[in-house]
């Protein structure tokens, strides 16, 4: 077996990624400290690399997401009991 690193396949553009130019991934550098203003570090010295901003990114997306569906549940639990407690009497 070789372990050696084939560099045709190290520089081989990520799928979904083949038509992204590095001008167009400079415009769309993610700002971790824009992201989490409670922080009081510099998150964007702390994690320097892309992937990890991205990872970053998705996961206060997805806390926002299940913030967002959490209050819609709790609202219509709370519209639901009104109801029944209107039917009752």
């Amino acid at each position: 077996m070789n372990n050696e690193i084939d560099p045709q396949a190290a520089s081989a553009p990520i799928p979904g990624e083949e038509g992204v130019s590095t001008a167009e991934a400079g415009e769309k550098e993610i700002d971790l400290n824009h992201l989490f203003p409670e922080e009081d570090t510099d998150l964007n010295r702390l994690f320097p690399d892309e992937d990890i901003k991205r990872l970053l990114k998705s996961i206060s997306r997805n806390k926002k997401d299940l913030h967002t569906i959490k209050d819609r549940i709790s609202e219509e639990n709370a519209a639901g009991e009104e109801a029944e407690d209107d039917g009752a009497e």
